[in-house]
């Protein structure tokens, strides 16, 4: 199964691409980042966006897309703007026919180090390790896609353990969400089991599409 993390953004998008083998191990793929011309209206910008996404999901062919769920932090602009971003995405990904999830930065987080407060530089360190890819000269921003992507990878992994798909499993976490909320306990957060999969060489790994030569996808 190949899957593709997104982490949207207007000014900057970064993508990952994992593959999960039959035998449950993680392999990295590609990632690489868009970055769009902050000066152009933002109308040209999610357009851009739509025709890299398109053709990165061309070229790759994933079956599942994962994309990283909205937050509101301090700036309401900012988090209006990646709205913007990820209903590009989320439509667009729709349209093409793949399998859409989300997951929140704590549950990509946890799922790579087994807790929500790691930083972008423990992340990146620790998806170097797990598939065996020098992040060195990797931005943030393709990074943590690949870590959507590697998150969601082992929530598959963890549902085919179970003889389940991930929308039963989503579907049974919303439940027990409600139900603890009616109980009056705090808000009951998604866990990912910190599973790690088995590791690759760099050798098939793109970091940037622009300046990669591209073996047909498989």
């Amino acid at each position: 199964m190949r899957i593709l993390g997104i982490d949207p953004g207007t000014r900057i998008a970064g993508y990952g691409v994992v593959d999960l083998s039959d035998d449950g191990r993680v392999f990295g793929v590609a990632a690489g980042v868009w970055r769009f011309d902050p000066e152009l209206p933002l109308a040209a910008r999610l357009g851009s966006l739509a025709v890299e996404l398109a053709r990165v999901v061309s070229l790759y062919q994933p079956q599942k897309v994962c994309v990283e769920q909205a937050f509101v932090a301090q700036n309401i602009r900012s988090a209006l703007f990646l709205g913007h971003a990820r209903g590009v995405v989320l439509a667009n990904c729709h349209q093409a026919g793949l399998g859409v999830f989300e997951l929140s930065p704590t549950a990509v987080k946890k799922a790579v180090l087994a807790h929500g407060r790691s930083s972008k530089e423990e992340i990146a360190r620790a998806l170097s390790s797990i598939l065996g890819i020098s992040f060195e000269n990797l931005p943030h921003d393709a990074s943590d896609a690949l870590g959507i992507a590697y998150a969601h990878a082992l929530r598959e992994k963890i549902a085919r353990a179970q003889g389940t798909t991930v929308d039963a499993m989503t579907d049974a976490e919303k439940k027990a969400a409600q139900a603890q909320r009616r109980r009056g306990g705090s808000r009951w957060a998604t866990s990912d089991l910190p599973l790690r999969s088995g590791r690759k060489s760099k050798q098939g790994f793109e970091q940037f599409l622009a300046t990669s030569s591209h073996k047909k996808p498989f």
